[in-house]
């Protein structure tokens, strides 16, 4: 379920319950003979049901794995960067910054080089909040330009709005289940459980790729200062691996290191390959959402529900009107 706080408004089955059984009460002390016991009790459970059925469907339940055919059309591939300070910490050569641009670069210039590039190209970056630096483009140089020039002094603000990265993210792509996602990140954003779901219940590809290194070391600001805390002492953090299975874990998605990427680049290469053959029919495992299918149900059962009670209503206030 996307949402199972949403659980707690099954409290409004209590009132319900309360409501019918007084009304129970009054149908059974004017005794009306020609309204069965079963017909009152029916009435209420299909009630009960729908209630039920509704608030479930608030929660968004999916099924993870349901075998779907699709046809691959407007394939898109969104890039995800993070630009906040915690990203000028040690790289593999410089800083972990410099390592997700080449990263990003190298499967770029691998898109060029196959014949078929019938693709959309999207940069997203994001530090206190979320910019679009290249929209969906078919030119893989527009990104690549971007990339030589993006630093955190590009956005302003502090802090790592990857939330809502991904919300720019999932308006970005054409067709959600053509469409492939990659976060590079150092794991040290605030938590994006919530985006992570829509964006697999949406049927889009997520891959992240960790950055930065494993020991703790200094990062710097927009002016390229030691960043320090309150006691003059340098603040030093390191990727937050733990964090990014998590997220990886809650969000259905494919993580790697940024050091085990040759693994991970096969992988993908295969599916880009796939989702790039514009008019192919597709069977994969998708997540199927059953909010329609439990909406569609609590409707009827909360029809049936009414309509009984309309006409058990109309008995009732004909046996009054006779009774007066």
């Amino acid at each position: 379920m996307m949402y199972p706080n949403n659980l707690y408004m099954l409290i409004i089955v209590i009132p319900y319950i309360l409501i019918m059984n007084r009304y129970k009460k009054n149908i059974n002390a004017v005794r009306l003979f020609s309204i069965t016991g079963a017909y009152l009790q029916s009435m209420i459970i299909c009630g009960l049901l729908g209630l039920v059925l509704l608030v479930i469907g608030m929660t968004e339940p999916i099924v993870p794995a349901y075998k779907k055919t699709t046809v691959i059309r407007n394939t898109s591939i969104v890039f995800v960067l993070d630009v906040s300070n915690s990203m000028t910490m040690k790289g593999s050569k410089t800083t972990a910054l410099d390592d997700a641009k080449e990263y990003i670069t190298r499967l770029l210039l691998l898109q060029e080089s196959k014949q078929n590039t019938d693709c959309f190209y999207s940069l997203i970056a994001f530090k206190g909040k979320a910019v679009v630096l290249v929209p969906a483009v078919q030119e893989t140089g527009y990104i690549i330009d971007a990339l030589t020039w993006v630093q955190p002094a590009s956005i302003s603000g502090a802090g790592s709005a990857l939330a809502d990265a991904l919300a720019l993210a999932k308006s970005a792509v054409h067709e959600p289940e053509s469409a492939v996602l990659i976060i590079c990140t150092d794991g040290n954003s605030s938590s994006a459980d919530r985006e992570l779901i829509e964006l697999y219940t949406l049927g889009i590809e997520t891959y992240i790729v960790g950055f930065g290194s494993e020991s703790p070391s200094v990062i710097t600001n927009s002016d390229g200062n030691i960043i320090r805390d309150n006691t003059g002492k340098p603040i030093q953090l390191r990727r937050n691996r733990q964090q990014l299975l998590l997220w990886a874990k809650k969000g259905h998605a494919h993580y790697c290191d940024f050091e085990d990427s040759d693994s991970f680049d096969k992988r993908l290469k295969e599916i880009l390959s796939l989702k790039k053959a514009q008019g192919l029919a597709v069977t994969r495992e998708k997540p199927l959402q059953l909010k329609q299918f439990i909406a569609l149900i609590s409707y009827c059962l909360l029809a049936i529900s009414y309509s009984s009670y309309l006409l058990l209503h109309k008995h009732y206030m004909e046996f009054l009107c006779g009774k007066d």
